[in-house]
């Protein structure tokens, strides 16, 4: 049974995990790409380098959307199923 809920945790835990650092690594990497390009720019009101910024974060999430996919893949699984397993949860401990 015991093995049961560790794997039904390590599954819910890899799902929320995976959007997030998916997401997250997303949001990061495309906001300072966007920033950073902005800054160079030297835009001159809030809209130009609204714009510019927003490009840039598009052609930072399309370059490396499928390597962030992945390393968001493995890093979710190992973290997941490494908690579900190593006894941190108080319902994934054996009873005996």
């Amino acid at each position: 049974m015991t093995l049961i809920f560790r794997f039904v945790t390590g599954v819910v835990l890899f799902a929320v995990l995976f959007v997030v650092f998916y997401i997250g690594s997303l949001v990061v990497g495309g906001g300072m790409a966007g920033v950073h390009l902005a800054a160079e720019s030297g835009a001159q009101t809030y809209q130009g380098g609204y714009d510019i910024g927003r490009e840039a974060g598009e052609k930072f999430a399309a370059a490396h959307g499928r390597t962030i996919l992945m390393f968001s893949f493995i890093g979710s699984f190992v973290v997941a199923f490494g908690s579900a397993f190593s006894n941190f949860f108080p319902w994934c401990r054996s009873r005996t």
